[in-house]
């Protein structure tokens, strides 16, 4: 009977590690966000960013723009499919 050796644990990335050769330059660098909405809502924004001919990506940095100067804060977010 063979013996199984049992697999090293992965090793998580830390902020220490060398970027990998597809990691952007930090100048570029963004996040993502992601959130959960029902059905209905993701239908009716869906429709709006046609109605509009944007992409839903860009509906949503207006949406958070609009949240930041409605608490007296300056609009911080950019779009980074847009703006470089």
């Amino acid at each position: 009977m063979a013996s199984r050796r049992k697999a090293a644990p992965r090793r998580r990335k830390t902020e220490t590690d060398a970027p990998g050769p597809a990691a952007a330059p930090p100048a570029r660098q963004s996040r993502g966000v992601v959130t959960r909405i029902n059905p209905e809502g993701l239908k009716a924004l869906r429709q709006l960013a046609l109605d509009r001919d944007i992409p839903l990506q860009a509906l949503a940095v207006e949406a958070f723009n609009d949240v930041l100067m409605k608490h007296g804060r300056r609009p911080a977010v950019r779009n980074p499919l847009l703006d470089e």
